[in-house]
């Protein structure tokens, strides 16, 4: 770590994180001058390794608002920008690389930066298979992506709000800064590394804090949406249901949130709901890959097989390798007697799926493959 010249500062707030605290430092310690770290009340090793590893560490007492942790973080550091990580999240040298090169243009922007959430829970609407292992994605299912701006400037009037859920992206707004969609570098996020019930926890801690953010601002659609999160995380899709609802009579435009709803509605068997919600989200943001898929799988559950075609072939419009869309294309051309389109689909979709039984079973029935 660079200590004579303070250009990149990380944030952190920490809580009984010592099985993840040393190799997170390891990493960002290869492009940060300094490392500030805000620890909420660890009853383990947390604050004396990141001390051990050289990070500025201060220890506060927790008070059931995120924001104010990460201000607290923001306040202790010294270099011309910061850049903000968890524990739990980890970031390619290459793209620390990047980050520090566009600290030093200096330019007075910040910049919003995609996360890659690998899990393996596969039930999430905006879950993405993964194709092929890689030094990031070892033994998960695949991932599922956010955004959030975690590269700015030091300036003291960009500060976090928000009980839980929380950004800057309104304080730097509100001074006239521009944010910057950074797509070049992706932060590695671990969510499930944690045993099952400190997830539920951190779950659980999660509603509470975003009931008291609703209560606070009933009238506002991204914090009833984000409620609406919490509540299916924890299995609850009735309540989850009921808040999406009422986010989209706010805000009737989200196709992200029509989205969410259907899938939750197609979860729920209640498919002639989830299709109108999922023709909605469509409707308002035709780039939305999972609608477009559950809108299809829809159709294949209420045998509706005509319905299909268009929105499966708009996610292979969207993900061209998507094996899934392709296998279902396959078989559905089969079924209508176009072996030719069949076999191309069946064969692409091997391409990407090599050891699929089904796709290999069809080739050498249909096509002595």
């Amino acid at each position: 770590m660079n200590s004579d010249k303070p250009l990149l500062s990380v944030a952190m707030i920490v809580k009984d994180e010592e099985d993840e605290i040393g190799a997170c430092l390891d990493n960002v310690m290869l492009f940060a001058d300094e490392v500030c770290v805000v620890d909420t009340g660890s009853k383990d090793n947390t604050p004396k390794i990141a001390r051990e590893k050289g990070a500025r560490v201060i220890e506060i007492e927790w008070r059931d608002d995120f924001s104010y942790a990460r201000n607290k973080s923001l306040e202790l550091c010294n270099g011309k920008w910061i850049f903000i990580i968890d524990a739990d999240e980890r970031i390619s040298k290459e793209d620390g690389a990047k980050l520090r090169f566009l600290a030093e243009q200096d330019e007075k922007k910040a910049y919003r930066i995609w996360t890659r959430n690998y899990v393996f829970n596969t039930n999430r609407s905006d879950f993405v298979w993964k194709k092929e292992e890689d030094e990031w994605n070892i033994g998960y299912s695949g991932w599922y992506t956010s955004a959030k701006v975690r590269l700015f400037p030091n300036d003291d009037r960009i500060r976090f709000t928000g009980y839980v859920h929380e950004t800057v992206a309104e304080s730097v707004l509100s001074i006239g800064m521009t944010i910057e969609n950074l797509n070049d570098v992706v932060v590695h996020h671990y969510p499930e590394r944690k045993p099952e019930e400190r997830q539920r926890e951190k779950r659980e801690k999660y509603l509470l804090l975003g009931l008291k953010k609703v209560k606070d601002h009933p009238d506002n659609p991204q914090y009833l949406a984000e409620l609406a999160v919490q509540y299916v995380e924890l299995g609850r899709l009735i309540e989850g249901i009921e808040f999406y609802r009422r986010a989209l009579l706010i805000n009737p435009h989200c196709g992200e949130w029509w989205a969410e709803l259907g899938a939750i509605l197609l979860a729920l068997k209640q498919y002639n709901e989830a299709k109108e919600c999922l023709k909605l989200a469509v409707g308002f943001n035709n780039s939305l890959v999972h609608a477009w898929r559950h809108l299809a799988i829809a159709y294949v559950i209420t045998q509706e097989w005509d319905k299909v075609f268009q929105p499966m072939e708009k996610v292979l419009e969207l993900q061209p390798d998507n094996s899934e869309a392709l296998e279902i294309l396959g078989f559905l051309y089969l079924s209508i007697g176009e072996k030719e389109k069949a076999k191309d689909y069946l064969v692409k979709a091997l391409k990407f799926n090599p050891s699929n039984p089904r796709i290999l079973d069809a080739l050498k029935k249909y096509f002595n493959q």
